[in-house]
């Protein structure tokens, strides 16, 4: 992996910027406490609070290859060996990895991706194989259940922001399952529109505390790392608050 002499001015410029990602956060968390006592604009709250908290791990994400200078400019591996089952699903390993792509050919750039660019389930991943130097590291083995809940909050904000009125895939459904499970809603009737999950406001909470635990683990990564793990702990905390992370 290398980085170029810009890579090292723009990464000090980003560790005197202002961080995004906390405002983004606030200003899901705010929406979740409105959702909480609003009756008329409750589900345009929760709407809010799901839309925002995806985006806001989407920023800190961004960030946090700034942040850290971390390459993210991907050549994945190609041939028998490059997807090997690292977790409960195969994962594509990295090749090689550049903070810029500068001085390689034409045709050589056009083997390359930026992982910002990806779906979120591929950026987690070439992420994490970046920062992690093992591939047994727990984010890694135990991927699918670590970010369970990222995939759950990308299927709702995904849903919403892409709305149709055709029938809900099985996938939105079992989503929507989960999420009910895991804010202690009672089930509902798979006749009704799967939209009613979006006017309560336990899912806006959920949503919130999500993204927060997803952005704390993976700062919990040493690689490169610039800021203590406390102090973004205490920027998560201070941003949903009067939300609670347990």
């Amino acid at each position: 992996m290398t980085k170029s002499n810009g890579a090292h001015a723009a990464t000090g410029y980003a560790r005197r910027a202002t961080r995004v990602w906390p405002t983004l956060l606030s200003a899901a968390a705010q929406a979740a406490v409105r959702a909480r006592s609003r009756t008329l604009a409750r589900t345009a709250e929760v709407h809010t609070a799901l839309i925002m908290a995806r985006t806001a791990l989407d920023a800190y994400l961004h960030e946090l290859f700034a942040l850290r200078g971390l390459p993210h400019m991907v050549k994945f591996a190609e041939g028998p060996s490059s997807r090997p089952r690292l977790s409960k699903q195969r994962w594509r390993l990295v090749a090689e990895a550049h903070v810029s792509l500068t001085g390689l050919g034409k045709e050589e750039k056009k083997r390359y991706q930026d992982v910002r660019e990806m779906n979120i389930g591929e950026k987690l991943q070439a992420l994490l194989l970046i920062v992690c130097p093992e591939r047994t590291h727990k984010l890694i083995a135990d991927f699918e259940s670590e970010f369970s809940t990222v995939f759950l909050l990308n299927a709702l904000r995904n849903a919403i922001v892409h709305h149709d009125f055709d029938r809900p895939s099985e996938f939105l459904l079992s989503a929507c399952d989960a999420v009910r499970a895991a804010t202690g809603l009672s089930a509902s009737s798979r006749r009704a529109p799967w939209e009613e999950i979006l006017s309560q406001p336990p899912v806006a909470e959920w949503a919130c505390k999500s993204a927060a635990l997803a952005v704390l683990r993976i700062e919990s990564t040493e690689k490169q790392r610039k800021i203590h793990p406390v102090a973004t702990r205490d920027a998560v905390v201070s941003a949903i608050s009067p939300l609670k992370l347990s």
